[in-house]
């Protein structure tokens, strides 16, 4: 591993500390407004005291809103009528407002540590196909999150005069 100030940066260098985070909870509908408001495509999954539960992204809920049945539809003298009742998609879509995130979050979340370096995250997301990772302590609480646009700028610096570290430049600091 790296040594802070020697070498590639660590990932504790560029993670965003003050993460958003939702419970396990919290409904899908209400999820998905705030990954809207917030221009988001995902959320780490806490319990109470702070442990990572999961993650949930817009992915996971994709997947749910897949598996809804959508009537299909004939047009009839320039009408719109279902085949079948829409009684059936009114249900499923209570059913699916209803869902809370520990039911369809990825778990286990694909976690790093503060001490790890950028290198040895991206190989994690790549081999794991994630876009985020929730940092965790010693305990398994949320210390910070990383992602791949944090990993992107963190390149982009080579451009501004970085240092190179192992393929890596310094951190960006705003």
């Amino acid at each position: 591993m790296a040594v802070k100030g020697e070498g590639e940066p660590l990932v504790e260098d560029v993670m965003t500390r003050e993460v958003v985070t939702v419970g396990a909870e919290d409904l899908l509908t209400d999820v998905a407004r705030r990954m809207s408001e917030l221009g988001v495509s995902g959320f780490p999954v806490v319990w109470p005291d702070g442990r990572v539960a999961g993650v949930i992204s817009e992915g996971d809920l994709l997947k749910r809103w897949r598996a809804l049945h959508i009537p299909t539809f004939v047009s009839i003298l320039g009408g719109m009528f279902p085949v079948g009742s829409l009684t059936e998609l009114e249900r499923e879509i209570r059913e699916i407002a209803a869902v809370k995130v520990a039911e369809i979050m990825s778990r286990p979340a694909v976690t790093a540590r503060p001490d790890w370096t950028l290198g040895q995250a991206a190989q994690a997301m790549m081999s794991h196909q994630v876009n985020r990772l929730p940092v965790i302590d010693e305990a398994g609480r949320l210390v910070g999150i990383l992602t791949r646009a944090d990993l992107i700028r963190t390149l982009a610096g080579a451009g501004k005069g970085g240092t190179d570290h192992g393929g890596f430049p310094e951190p960006i600091r705003e």
